[in-house]
Parts: C-alpha cells; sequence; structure tokens
C-alpha cells in the first residue's frame, strides 16, 4: 500500500552571514523528534483504521538537510513510542534531500555546502530553493497480520 503525508515544510528562508559556529549540524534539541514521531504514529494510526489494516511495517520518511531532524534520535524515539501501537516493529526508512540554495546577488543556484556562502560570487545572502528542509511520510507498507 503506497501513501504520501506532508508533515512539515517551510517557505523561502533567508540566510545571512551565518558562521558555523552560529549554525552547526544537530545544533538544535533532539527533543523536537519526539512530537514529529508522536504525529507519524497518530498518522500511521490513522490509516490503519482507514484502510483496515492491523499493522504498518515499513514507513518512507523524507528528510531535508536543513530540517533539523537527527535520524538517530527518531529511530529512537518510534522504538520506544510505537510498542503497542500498529506500528510496532514497522522498520523506518530515510530519504535524505540535499539543500538547494540561490545567491541573492548573482540568482546562481548550488548546493548547501559547508556555509551559506555563494561558491560563485562569495555572497553572503542566500535563499533556500525546492528541497533542503522538508520532513514529510512519502509512503508506507502495511498489513493484515
Amino acid at each position: 500500500m503506497l501513501c504520501c503525508f506532508l508533515f512539515w515544510a517551510q517557505g523561502p528562508v533567508f540566510f545571512q552571514k551565518v558562521s558555523q559556529t552560529e549554525k552547526t549540524e544537530g545544533s538544535a534539541s533532539a527533543m523536537h523528534e519526539l512530537p514529529v514521531v508522536l504525529d507519524i504514529i497518530r498518522t500511521m494510526e490513522e490509516e490503519t483504521k482507514k484502510r483496515g489494516l492491523k499493522k504498518i511495517t515499513e514507513i518512507d520518511l523524507v528528510i531535508g538537510e536543513l530540517s533539523s531532524i537527527v535520524d538517530e534520535s527518531v529511530q529512537m524515539y518510534f522504538e520506544i513510542a510505537a510498542e503497542g501501537t500498529p506500528c510496532a516493529n514497522a522498520k523506518l526508512v530515510f530519504d535524505h534531500r540535499p539543500a538547494m540554495l540561490q545567491c541573492t546577488v548573482c540568482k546562481r543556484k548550488f548546493p548547501h555546502g559547508k556555509d551559506f556562502l555563494c561558491p560563485y560570487c562569495g555572497g553572503d545572502s542566500v535563499l533556500v530553493q525546492g528541497t533542503g528542509r522538508e520532513f514529510y511520510i512519502r509512503s508506507y507498507d502495511g498489513g493484515q497480520g
């Protein structure tokens, strides 16, 4: 069974002069993954009722590079919170999406690197374009037994 859900995505965000000390990978508190996991489980419980399923066997998640969602935290919270639900023992599959940026000075697009500086003109004002901040359930598999 295949189904898609959008959980969390934001509009364009500008970044200016962000140093590595100000913006480090995983700098946000890992605790924010718990409400996200609870939403995933709640959504899957609703889907099992709607579709007459007994259990969810696999959940395919799309995670943008800048979403601040940490796989290990999601996995840990999921294993604990899913006990006793149709999601118990379901496999989580993580599909990471790179962030694409666009320089507001020279208008060129480029993949996110170590910082938020344009590799072409050195501009320090960039816009996140398209992918990079998304987090959603792309699909899931479930069954009767």
